[in-house]
């Protein structure tokens, strides 16, 4: 695995929630009428808004849209007051005023925006919904080839660089530092190097976290 990110509640610029205590108090005032756009049925976006009905214990409306753009862009134009939105996406907006956020999705608050209370600070206990960013490889592939090259490209001594996947030959390492974890964090991700078996845990942990979600009971 190499990275976590969570996504960050967003709603229109003019409307009348500050915070996610007034969101709440809206949802309970009306049932059913305040709604919130994701990028379609059954995305990271749609489970982090049922999640948010389910702990908070409100009825909201969904709707459901094809991909996170139009969402975010019926958001900003008032269309739909509220959208679980991906950071990096919509960061450029939250700073320009376009979209206010109300709060991340994680249980740690972002890098990126750090006065802002994650959803767990601001009142719903316990709330987290992540995504993650994993390197991947056929099952076939031998272990001993599941090694993560952190650059495609190698450094030579003359002073260039060659493509790591046009030699088998042994190469110098590049003694340039990297800034991996920098370059992560600048694009709104929390690094997160584990293996196969530490993401198999967190998935499986996500899993049972989500499952009252989806209306299914725990497994045995």
């Amino acid at each position: 695995m190499l990275a976590l990110y969570p996504n960050v509640l967003v709603c229109t610029a003019g409307f009348e929630a500050k915070t996610v205590a007034d969101v709440l108090r809206l949802a309970r005032a009306k049932p059913g009428t305040l709604a919130y756009a994701s990028s379609g049925n059954g995305s990271a976006q749609h489970l982090a808004g049922a999640l948010f009905e389910a702990m908070a214990k409100v009825d909201m409306t969904h709707i459901p849209y094809r991909g996170g753009g139009p969402a975010l862009n019926d958001v900003m134009g008032g269309q739909v007051p509220l959208f679980c939105a991906n950071v990096a996406s919509s960061l450029g907006h939250i700073q320009s005023g376009r979209l206010r956020a109300l709060a991340v999705t994680s249980k740690l608050r972002s890098r990126v925006l750090p006065d802002l209370p994650s959803m767990d600070e601001a009142g719903l206990k316990g709330y987290e919904v992540l995504e993650w960013n994993p390197v991947l490889s056929p099952t076939a592939c031998p272990r001993t080839g599941r090694r993560w090259r952190p650059c495609s490209r190698t450094w030579t001594p003359q002073g260039g660089t060659r493509c790591c996947t046009r030699t088998r030959t042994p190469s110098t390492p590049d003694p340039r530092p990297r800034g991996g974890a920098e370059r992560l964090a600048a694009s709104c991700l929390r690094p997160q190097p584990a293996r196969v078996k530490s993401r198999s845990g967190l998935r499986q942990a996500q899993n049972a976290f989500r499952r009252p979600v989806y209306g299914l009971s725990q497994p045995a």
